[in-house]
């Protein structure tokens, strides 16, 4: 699975559209669905859904929030103990 992935869908939620994950991220909106396609594909689910010209969350998007949050902080604090190691390198 790739963490990418897992970060433009907590964009996604964060920023209400795929529109405006996109801005954020400085991906076109096609790479956006992309990704989020490839992400449903791995899980077999659909996690949004198009209600008129919006995408919203389905009840498996809803429920795979808490854990994107779980593996994208673990990586944060990860990335964070490798800069702490290069801190403790000495003669």
């Amino acid at each position: 699975m790739d963490i990418k992935y897992l970060n433009t869908f907590r964009i996604i939620v964060e920023e209400g559209s795929f529109s405006g994950a996109a801005n954020r991220l400085n991906y076109t909106q096609s790479t956006i669905t992309f990704q989020i396609a490839q992400l449903e594909q791995e899980l077999n689910t659909k996690l949004f859904e198009k209600l008129g010209r919006r995408m919203v969350l389905t009840k498996a998007g809803e429920q795979l929030i808490p854990y994107v949050n779980n593996v994208l902080d673990s990586v944060n604090q990860m990335r964070n103990f490798e800069n702490d190691l290069k801190e403790c390198r000495g003669d």
